[in-house]
C-alpha cells in the first residue's frame, strides 16, 4: 500500500521537472526574439520591448510583454507604443508560419494616426500591394485605457473589446472613449456590426450597422446601415445612411415644407481618401423635399473641432434645395455654393 502512493507523487514531481525544464527551456529572452520576428513579418514594423516577455505555459502560452514600441522602418519616433500586452497562443504558433491569436489585451496603448496612416501609404510606387489578409482572433481583443492622436483632435480614455474576428463571419464591436478638441471633449460610445471580407488588398465591411451616443447630442441616438472599403494604401469609401425620427425639438427646425412622415432620412456617401480630404456627398431629407449637395470633408471637420471666427466652413461646399418652406417665408430652386478660394467681387458663374 505504501508503494501505491508512491506513484502518483513519482508522477506529480516528474510533472514539475517536465514543468521547470520546459520553462527553461523556453527562455524569455529567446522567446521574445521570436516572437517579434514574426510580427515585424507580419506587419512590416519594427517592434521593440523595455523588457523579455514573461511566460505562462498552462493551458495554452501566455505571454505578456511590456513597453512595447512599434515604429516604421527608419523613423524616429514610433507610431505605438503599448504599456503591456497579453497575448494567449497556441502551442503551435512556436513551429512558426502565421500567429493564430486566442486572446489579446492591451493596455494604455497610443497610436499616432497621421504616422500609421504614412506608414499604410508607403511603397504605393513599388507595384501591386500584397492580398490583404485579416488576423484571426478566437477569443476577444481588449483595448483598455487606450488613446489615439491625430491632429487637432484626440481620442481619449479609449475601451474596446472585439470578441471575435474572422473572414467572412459576422462579429461585433464595441468602443467607448472620449473625443478631445481644442475647443472642448465629448464622450461617445458605438456599436458596430458587420462582417468583415478580405477583397484583394481592401478591407470590406458589409452590411454595416452602427449605433452611437454621443453626450453632444443627448436627443439623437443615430442608428446608422451602410457599407465601407478600405486600403492600406489610403483609399476610403463609405456609403452610410440613417433615419432621423423624430426630429429632435431642441433642434433648429428644418426650412421644408410639412409631411406626412416626420422623418428625415440622412444619407452619406464619400469616395477618396482615408485623410478625408476628397468631396463627401451629403442629402437630408423628408419625403420629397430636402437638401442634397458635396462639401470637402476634412475642411468641414477642422472648422466643427476648432474656435470658429466665421459661421461658414472654409470648405467648397455645393448644396441644391428644390422646395424651402420656412413660417411665412417659401422659395425654390434654390442653390448654394461655398468656395472660399473664389473672388467675392467676380461676377457669379
Amino acid at each position: 500500500m505504501r508503494r501505491r502512493w508512491l506513484i502518483p507523487l513519482i508522477l506529480l514531481a516528474l510533472a514539475v521537472i517536465a514543468f521547470l525544464i520546459l520553462r527553461a527551456l523556453l527562455q524569455p529572452e529567446r522567446l521574445s526574439a521570436f516572437l517579434l520576428r514574426q510580427a515585424e513579418q507580419a506587419t512590416g514594423l519594427e517592434l521593440a520591448l523595455d523588457s523579455p516577455a514573461d511566460i505562462g505555459l498552462f493551458p495554452d502560452l501566455h505571454i505578456e510583454l511590456d513597453g512595447l514600441r512599434a515604429q516604421a522602418p527608419g523613423a524616429d519616433q514610433p507610431l505605438l507604443r503599448v504599456a503591456r500586452v497579453e497575448a494567449a497562443l497556441p502551442w503551435s504558433s512556436l513551429r512558426g508560419g502565421d500567429i493564430t491569436l486566442l486572446g489579446l489585451r492591451l493596455r494604455s496603448p497610443q497610436l499616432d494616426l497621421p504616422a500609421t496612416l504614412e506608414f499604410f501609404a508607403r511603397d504605393t510606387d513599388a507595384g501591386p500591394p500584397p492580398p490583404l489578409r485579416l488576423p484571426q482572433l478566437d477569443a476577444p481583443l481588449e483595448i483598455r485605457d487606450g488613446q489615439i492622436n491625430a491632429e487637432g483632435w484626440s481620442l481619449q480614455a479609449l475601451d474596446l473589446t472585439l470578441p471575435s474576428l474572422h473572414e467572412g463571419r459576422p462579429t461585433r464591436l464595441s468602443l467607448r472613449g472620449r473625443v478631445q478638441l481644442e475647443q472642448g471633449s465629448h464622450t461617445l460610445a458605438l456599436e458596430l456590426a458587420t462582417t468583415p471580407r478580405a477583397d484583394g488588398d481592401q478591407l470590406h465591411l458589409s452590411p454595416l450597422t452602427l449605433d452611437l451616443v454621443i453626450d453632444a447630442l443627448p436627443a439623437w441616438r443615430p442608428h446608422v446601415e451602410g457599407e465601407l472599403r478600405w486600403n492600406p494604401a489610403g483609399l476610403l469609401t463609405f456609403d452610410l445612411r440613417s433615419l432621423i425620427a423624430p426630429w429632435p425639438d431642441d433642434w433648429p427646425p428644418l426650412p421644408l415644407p410639412p409631411a406626412d412622415d416626420d422623418a428625415v432620412a440622412l444619407a452619406l456617401r464619400y469616395d477618396g481618401d482615408s485623410a478625408l480630404s476628397g468631396r463627401l456627398e451629403f442629402s437630408l431629407l423628408r419625403g420629397e423635399d430636402g437638401l442634397r449637395g458635396q462639401a470637402t470633408l476634412n475642411q468641414t471637420l477642422a472648422w466643427l473641432g476648432s474656435e470658429r471666427n466665421s459661421p461658414l466652413p472654409p470648405a467648397q461646399a455645393d448644396i441644391d434645395i428644390p422646395r424651402l418652406e420656412y413660417g411665412p417665408v417659401q422659395a425654390s430652386g434654390i442653390r448654394i455654393r461655398l468656395d472660399p478660394t473664389e473672388d467675392a467681387s467676380a461676377d457669379p458663374p
